[in-house]
């Protein structure tokens, strides 16, 4: 009998340890604003980041002349003058960077959202401009956000099927448009509204870790001012830490002054 209730003990003893050392679950990230640009300052060598998080953007030197500010849809807005080839041209394209938004949460989940108006100069049909890039290259990881041929187009990692889009019906030039990417970790979905319509998802397709511990996040250009650069304006600039749903989209697309 005591042989019998020494096992027993130990058994309990084992499952207890065994339970005490168990991984707790994860706990879900509270849902939080992680940057917001509202480009309302006039320009100069740093961006404010009104999110909270003290996330200040830089304007890269040099490219002062091609950014200026212009009325936005909601307030102000930054116009970037920037061309498809830079260097060929002789140009430096506008850009503004942080290396501080990076952060491991974002791939449970994450929305990128903003405005956008093409200039009357801008190449809609066949153009290629980066918008919002987060990557040492030219498609991720963890992403990149660039209009291609009428399309708003987002990379994850190189690869024909790392990447997803959704078309614009028509010239949008000179014209505010709403555009916001989600991406749910648990589902590994990501989809692309237009003005609060869903016009792409995409599931199956997994958002990778940076390649760097604190990757450089470029919005209008890219690669130091040598990237493809936009020609248009972008307004309210927002990325939160979690995919929004279709209805709190719709609101922030409808969205009037």
């Amino acid at each position: 009998m005591k042989r019998l209730i020494a096992i027993l003990c130990a058994v309990g003893g084992l499952a207890a340890f065994a339970q005490a050392k168990a991984p707790a679950a994860k706990a879900p990230a509270q849902k939080r604003l992680v940057l917001h640009y509202t480009f309302d300052e006039p320009v100069g060598k740093e961006v404010k980041d009104h999110s909270g998080n003290n996330i200040t953007g830089t304007v890269l030197l040099g490219s002062e002349g091609l950014l200026k500010s212009v009325p936005g849809r909601v307030g102000n807005a930054f116009f970037f003058a920037g061309v498809r080839n830079p260097v060929k041209d002789g140009l430096v394209n506008p850009q503004i960077s942080t290396t501080k938004v990076w952060t491991p949460e974002l791939l449970d989940g994450m929305t990128i959202e903003f405005w956008i108006k093409l200039g009357p100069e801008a190449d809609w049909q066949r153009g290629l401009m980066n918008l919002v890039v987060c990557a040492p290259g030219n498609y991720g990881p963890p992403f990149v956000v660039t209009y291609l041929w009428n399309m708003i187009v987002v990379h994850y990692e190189p690869g024909k099927d790392s990447n997803f889009r959704a078309k614009y019906s028509q010239d949008i030039r000179n014209q505010w448009r709403h555009v916001a990417i989600t991406y749910d970790g648990a589902t590994k979905t990501s989809r692309i509204y237009l003005d609060g319509d869903l016009r792409c998802e995409k599931t199956g397709l997994a958002m990778d870790p940076p390649k760097s511990k604190y990757p450089t996040l470029t919005v209008g250009g890219a690669f130091g001012g040598k990237g493809s650069g936009l020609n248009g304006a972008i307004d309210e600039l927002k990325i939160y830490n979690y995919p929004m749903t279709q209805e709190e989209i719709i609101q922030h697309a409808k969205f009037t002054d």
